[in-house]
Protein backbone atom coordinates (compact mmCIF):
# COMPACT_ATOMS: atom_id res chain seq x y z
CA UNK A 1 0.00 0.00 0.00
CA UNK A 2 2.81 2.33 0.96
CA UNK A 3 4.91 1.42 -2.43
CA UNK A 4 1.60 2.33 -4.45
CA UNK A 5 0.83 5.47 -2.64
CA UNK A 6 4.79 6.86 -3.39
CA UNK A 7 4.25 5.79 -6.89
CA UNK A 8 1.00 7.65 -7.10
CA UNK A 9 2.95 10.60 -5.80
CA UNK A 10 5.85 10.77 -7.82
CA UNK A 11 3.21 10.19 -11.23
CA UNK A 12 1.18 13.40 -9.95
CA UNK A 13 4.32 15.52 -9.00
CA UNK A 14 5.55 14.65 -12.50
CA UNK A 15 2.52 15.05 -14.47
CA UNK A 16 1.66 18.82 -12.25
CA UNK A 17 5.36 19.53 -13.33
CA UNK A 18 4.33 18.54 -16.71
CA UNK A 19 1.47 20.66 -16.91
CA UNK A 20 3.40 23.63 -15.38
CA UNK A 21 6.16 23.32 -18.23
CA UNK A 22 3.22 22.96 -20.94
CA UNK A 23 1.35 25.82 -19.83
CA UNK A 24 4.65 28.22 -19.91
CA UNK A 25 5.70 26.61 -23.28
CA UNK A 26 2.62 27.76 -24.64
CA UNK A 27 2.66 31.51 -22.96
CA UNK A 28 6.03 31.76 -24.43
CA UNK A 29 5.81 29.99 -27.93
CA UNK A 30 1.90 29.22 -28.72
CA UNK A 31 0.93 25.98 -29.10
CA UNK A 32 2.48 24.65 -32.05
CA UNK A 33 5.67 25.11 -30.86
CA UNK A 34 4.85 23.51 -27.95
CA UNK A 35 3.69 20.25 -29.13
CA UNK A 36 6.84 20.56 -31.18
CA UNK A 37 9.29 20.99 -28.32
CA UNK A 38 7.37 18.67 -25.99
CA UNK A 39 7.33 15.74 -29.18
CA UNK A 40 11.32 16.11 -29.12
CA UNK A 41 11.51 15.42 -25.71
CA UNK A 42 10.07 11.81 -25.93
CA UNK A 43 11.65 11.37 -30.02
CA UNK A 44 14.93 13.77 -30.48
CA UNK A 45 15.77 14.56 -33.76
CA UNK A 46 19.17 12.68 -35.15
CA UNK A 47 22.10 15.03 -34.80
CA UNK A 48 22.78 17.02 -37.57
CA UNK A 49 25.34 16.22 -39.93
CA UNK A 50 28.83 17.16 -38.99
CA UNK A 51 29.69 20.15 -41.28
CA UNK A 52 33.00 21.31 -42.65
CA UNK A 53 34.84 24.17 -41.15
CA UNK A 54 36.29 26.84 -43.47
CA UNK A 55 39.31 25.29 -45.72
CA UNK A 56 38.04 21.26 -45.50
CA UNK A 57 39.97 20.22 -42.53
CA UNK A 58 41.44 21.04 -39.09
CA UNK A 59 44.47 20.22 -36.55
CA UNK A 60 43.57 18.34 -33.46
CA UNK A 61 44.63 15.86 -30.72
CA UNK A 62 44.69 12.60 -31.97
CA UNK A 63 43.37 10.07 -29.22
CA UNK A 64 44.37 7.00 -30.43
CA UNK A 65 45.54 5.11 -33.47
CA UNK A 66 43.48 1.67 -34.08
CA UNK A 67 45.67 0.04 -36.36
CA UNK A 68 47.25 1.27 -39.36
CA UNK A 69 44.86 2.99 -41.53
CA UNK A 70 42.31 4.25 -39.06
CA UNK A 71 42.65 6.51 -36.15
CA UNK A 72 40.14 8.44 -33.34
CA UNK A 73 40.76 11.90 -33.19
CA UNK A 74 39.19 15.02 -31.19
CA UNK A 75 36.87 16.91 -33.76
CA UNK A 76 35.13 19.94 -31.50
CA UNK A 77 32.95 17.24 -28.76
CA UNK A 78 33.76 14.25 -30.51
CA UNK A 79 35.84 11.72 -30.51
CA UNK A 80 35.95 10.80 -34.04
CA UNK A 81 36.72 7.88 -35.84
CA UNK A 82 38.44 8.52 -39.18
CA UNK A 83 39.11 5.76 -41.78
CA UNK A 84 42.25 7.17 -43.64
CA UNK A 85 42.38 7.43 -47.38
CA UNK A 86 44.06 5.51 -50.02
CA UNK A 87 45.90 2.78 -47.68
CA UNK A 88 44.50 -0.53 -46.36
CA UNK A 89 46.76 -2.40 -44.22
CA UNK A 90 46.58 -6.37 -43.00
CA UNK A 91 43.70 -6.63 -40.16
CA UNK A 92 45.19 -6.60 -36.45
CA UNK A 93 41.73 -5.62 -34.61
CA UNK A 94 39.10 -7.32 -36.79
CA UNK A 95 36.10 -9.42 -34.63
CA UNK A 96 36.39 -12.31 -36.74
CA UNK A 97 39.69 -13.01 -35.01
CA UNK A 98 40.79 -15.13 -38.50
CA UNK A 99 40.65 -12.04 -40.19
CA UNK A 100 43.87 -10.73 -38.09
CA UNK A 101 47.65 -11.18 -39.06
CA UNK A 102 50.99 -11.13 -37.74
CA UNK A 103 51.54 -8.34 -40.19
CA UNK A 104 48.73 -6.27 -39.43
CA UNK A 105 49.83 -6.35 -36.13
CA UNK A 106 53.33 -5.36 -36.92
CA UNK A 107 51.83 -2.70 -38.98
CA UNK A 108 49.67 -1.35 -36.52
CA UNK A 109 52.69 -1.54 -33.95
CA UNK A 110 54.06 0.59 -36.10
CA UNK A 111 51.67 3.33 -36.97
CA UNK A 112 51.50 3.69 -32.74
CA UNK A 113 55.02 4.02 -32.15
CA UNK A 114 55.40 6.41 -35.42
CA UNK A 115 52.26 8.37 -34.37
CA UNK A 116 52.92 9.14 -30.41
CA UNK A 117 52.53 12.72 -29.67
CA UNK A 118 52.33 13.69 -33.11
CA UNK A 119 50.62 16.78 -33.89
CA UNK A 120 48.14 15.89 -36.52
CA UNK A 121 45.78 17.81 -39.00
CA UNK A 122 42.58 16.13 -40.89
CA UNK A 123 42.03 16.47 -44.46
CA UNK A 124 38.56 15.86 -45.09
CA UNK A 125 37.21 14.16 -47.98
CA UNK A 126 33.91 16.28 -48.92
CA UNK A 127 30.62 14.30 -49.70
CA UNK A 128 28.89 15.09 -53.08
CA UNK A 129 26.49 17.67 -51.44
CA UNK A 130 29.85 19.57 -50.52
CA UNK A 131 29.72 20.33 -46.91
CA UNK A 132 29.78 17.11 -45.09
CA UNK A 133 32.48 14.64 -44.31
CA UNK A 134 32.19 11.50 -46.48
CA UNK A 135 31.54 8.31 -44.58
CA UNK A 136 32.15 4.94 -44.62
CA UNK A 137 29.60 1.75 -44.23
CA UNK A 138 30.75 1.99 -40.45
CA UNK A 139 30.18 5.68 -40.36
CA UNK A 140 33.89 6.53 -40.25
CA UNK A 141 35.07 9.72 -41.49
CA UNK A 142 37.53 9.51 -44.40
CA UNK A 143 39.96 11.72 -44.88
CA UNK A 144 43.74 11.95 -45.11
CA UNK A 145 46.12 12.35 -41.86
CA UNK A 146 48.96 14.91 -42.19
CA UNK A 147 52.03 15.17 -39.24
CA UNK A 148 52.07 18.61 -38.45
CA UNK A 149 56.03 19.17 -39.09
CA UNK A 150 56.00 22.76 -38.93
CA UNK A 151 54.32 26.00 -37.36
CA UNK A 152 51.01 25.31 -36.79
CA UNK A 153 48.95 25.00 -39.78
CA UNK A 154 49.26 23.81 -43.65
CA UNK A 155 52.93 24.29 -45.00
CA UNK A 156 55.27 22.19 -46.69
CA UNK A 157 57.00 20.87 -44.27
CA UNK A 158 53.87 18.52 -43.22
CA UNK A 159 53.86 14.80 -43.80
CA UNK A 160 51.38 13.23 -45.47
CA UNK A 161 51.09 9.68 -43.15
CA UNK A 162 49.75 7.72 -46.12
CA UNK A 163 52.88 8.37 -48.14
CA UNK A 164 55.17 7.80 -45.23
CA UNK A 165 53.42 4.08 -44.99
CA UNK A 166 53.36 3.12 -48.47
CA UNK A 167 56.86 3.86 -48.63
CA UNK A 168 57.72 2.18 -46.16
CA UNK A 169 55.75 -0.98 -47.29
CA UNK A 170 52.91 -1.14 -44.54
CA UNK A 171 50.65 -0.84 -47.70
CA UNK A 172 49.90 -0.55 -51.19
CA UNK A 173 48.85 2.26 -52.69
CA UNK A 174 44.92 1.56 -52.49
CA UNK A 175 42.76 3.21 -55.35
CA UNK A 176 39.75 0.02 -55.53
CA UNK A 177 37.43 3.57 -54.80
CA UNK A 178 39.62 5.19 -57.15
CA UNK A 179 42.28 7.48 -56.93
CA UNK A 180 43.44 10.42 -54.60
CA UNK A 181 41.83 12.98 -55.48
CA UNK A 182 44.70 15.38 -54.49
CA UNK A 183 47.54 13.06 -53.92
CA UNK A 184 47.76 10.74 -56.33
CA UNK A 185 51.29 11.19 -58.03
CA UNK A 186 52.81 11.10 -54.73
CA UNK A 187 51.45 8.14 -53.68
CA UNK A 188 52.12 6.23 -56.79
CA UNK A 189 55.73 7.48 -56.93
CA UNK A 190 55.74 5.96 -53.12
CA UNK A 191 54.29 2.69 -53.75
CA UNK A 192 56.84 2.71 -56.76
CA UNK A 193 59.76 3.40 -54.59
CA UNK A 194 58.03 0.63 -51.97
CA UNK A 195 57.99 -2.27 -54.86
CA UNK A 196 61.32 -1.37 -55.95
CA UNK A 197 63.21 -1.03 -52.47
CA UNK A 198 60.83 -4.48 -52.05
CA UNK A 199 59.67 -3.16 -48.52
CA UNK A 200 57.26 -4.43 -46.31
CA UNK A 201 54.39 -6.27 -48.06
CA UNK A 202 56.69 -6.20 -51.63
CA UNK A 203 59.31 -8.26 -50.09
Amino acid sequence: MRRATTALLIFGLAAGLAVVWAIVEIAQHGPEVAWKNAWNLVYPPPPEPIRLEPGGGFSGRLIRVVDGDTVVVRYHDFALHVRLLSINTAESVAPEVERNTAFGEKTSAWAKAYLSGATVRVEFQRAEDGWRISTDKFGRALADLWIDRGPPGPDDQDELYAETLIKQGWSAYETHYGQSRHHHRRLAAAEAEAKRERRGIWR
